[in-house]
């Protein structure tokens, strides 16, 4: 059971990792793109 439990941690704690590396690139390109086509880009 505790194996089980420290794999799924293991996942969450991936998962977590990645969207902030995906969150931290949109901000990015939203700064770098300028606030009028990174609102038609977050609109797709």
């Amino acid at each position: 059971m505790s194996l089980f439990l420290n794999k799924v941690s293991e996942i969450v704690r991936l998962m977590v990792k990645t969207s902030f590396i995906i969150n931290w690139k949109n901000v990015k390109v939203f700064k770098e793109v300028g606030s009028n086509r990174s609102l038609d880009y977050l609109a797709i």
